[in-house]
């Protein structure tokens, strides 16, 4: 069984450490709110980029050593 890995986000702004959940959705009102790809942190309220999903899979590939 492979351990679930949360992605964790780092901001760019005040260096904090939050899991992805924790953060909120940039602009609720945002006419491209469905598809934005920034998480605003819980901590300084900055919009950092989510990380694309090649990016998501080769970080968790070279944790835990298995490809998906």
């Amino acid at each position: 069984m492979r351990p679930v890995l949360t992605t964790r986000i780092v901001c760019g702004f005040c260096t904090q450490t939050f899991v992805e959940d924790q953060g909120q959705p940039a602009c609720q009102s945002c006419p491209l709110s469905s598809g934005c790809h920034y998480i605003r942190c819980p901590n300084c309220g900055y919009e950092n980029p989510v990380a694309p999903k090649w990016v998501t899979r080769l970080t968790r590939w070279i944790v835990s050593d298995e490809p998906d």
